[in-house]
């Protein structure tokens, strides 16, 4: 089996391989466009979850804007306060809420990748053993390293938790 390559009027060389084909070409493709309207779908139910609860936060690229864990962490406290009734967790006269159900970050103004990790494996730590989530497979590294279809899978986690939380409320 030969690899072919030619050369087009426009200096552009294409290779073809008995190995690819345009039918998995196109697929890698289609695959690429899925990713991207989940991430965007995602971006905008997160920037949603601020809006409607007066957060002024808001997230434009999901793997350059979580990869320091605060805004996840927002997020979770925000939906936790939520499915508590909308108990106010500022309010020190709410007896029955002590501030232990909230996750607070290692690391709360973190600028290194060390604190990254810190804050980030408190954070799977805390989804996979306090609210049971199945985080197959995902590390703080897969974050840092901008894994987006671990991020993907990690945000629609927490969303389906979402939304199982007021279903039985």
């Amino acid at each position: 089996m030969a690899i072919n390559a030619t050369t087009t009027s426009h200096n552009i060389t294409t290779i073809s391989s008995p190995f690819s084909s345009p039918i998995k070409d196109n697929v890698t493709i289609l695959n690429e466009s899925l990713l991207k309207i989940q991430e965007r779908t995602f971006v905008n139910w997160i920037n949603y979850q601020f809006l409607i609860n007066g957060l002024n936060d808001e997230i434009d690229n999901l793997t350059k804007d979580i990869k320091d864990s605060l805004i996840i962490y927002k997020l979770l406290n925000l939906l936790h306060r939520n499915s508590n009734n909308n108990i106010d967790i500022n309010d020190d006269s709410n007896n029955d809420n002590d501030g232990d159900d909230l996750i607070i970050p290692e690391h709360l103004n973190p600028k290194l990748n060390v604190q990254f990790i810190a804050n980030w494996n408190k954070l799977l730590d805390y989804l996979k053993t306090k609210m049971n989530l199945k985080l197959f497979n995902i590390s703080s590294q897969d974050i840092l390293d901008s894994n987006l279809k671990r991020i993907l899978i990690l945000i629609w986690q927490i969303i389906q938790s979402n939304l199982i939380i007021y279903k039985y409320l």
